[in-house]
């Protein structure tokens, strides 16, 4: 039987603090783990068919989860960028947690994130992919689950919300 455990999905465009967030919820729990879709993505190393299946983040991503649950893990955290439902409902599929997961996506204004993304050290620039997600996650705002604006608040409070919402007190 599987213990009491949370998966917590942290969302938004890149450079608005999901990785900065999930490594502080990370530490709220004796047995957690911190999955980065952006690991996940860098395991394909070539891809020149179209014929290839899509998604495969959001799939490797939710299948990884089921198996630190099934591990007994307490707290799984996966953080990335989802920009549409497609994607979430591919991380749930794969993940058969439903009722256990929670998605929150971190949002601030563009000029904000464009900032806090120039100053990231030792990361690629990532340009125009930050206006293309920051769009289709403003677009699609109905289907990506709980909006926390992070332009006034430090990761710590964020992650407060968060633990809010997830650990309710009884």
């Amino acid at each position: 039987m599987l213990r009491n455990y949370k998966i917590i999905i942290i969302n938004g465009p890149p450079g608005v603090g999901k990785s900065t967030t999930a490594e502080l919820l990370t530490q709220s729990s004796q047995n957690s783990v911190c999955i980065r879709g952006d690991d996940i993505k860098h395991w394909i190393v070539n891809r020149n068919s179209e014929e290839l299946t899509k998604g495969l983040t959001y799939i490797n991503g939710g299948t990884c989860c089921r198996n630190y649950v099934k591990a007994g893990y307490e707290l799984i955290i996966f953080e990335y960028v989802f920009t549409k439902k497609v994607d979430v409902e591919r991380f749930i599929e794969n993940c058969g947690m439903k009722e256990s997961c929670f998605l929150f996506t971190l949002i601030a204004p563009l000029s904000i994130i464009k900032q806090r993304e120039a100053l990231r050290p030792n990361r690629k620039r990532l340009g125009k992919a930050i206006d293309i997600a920051y769009d289709e996650i403003i677009n699609n705002k109905s289907d990506l689950g709980t909006f926390i604006d992070t332009e006034f608040l430090s990761p710590q409070e964020v992650c407060e919300l968060i633990h809010m919402k997830c650990f309710p007190k009884a």
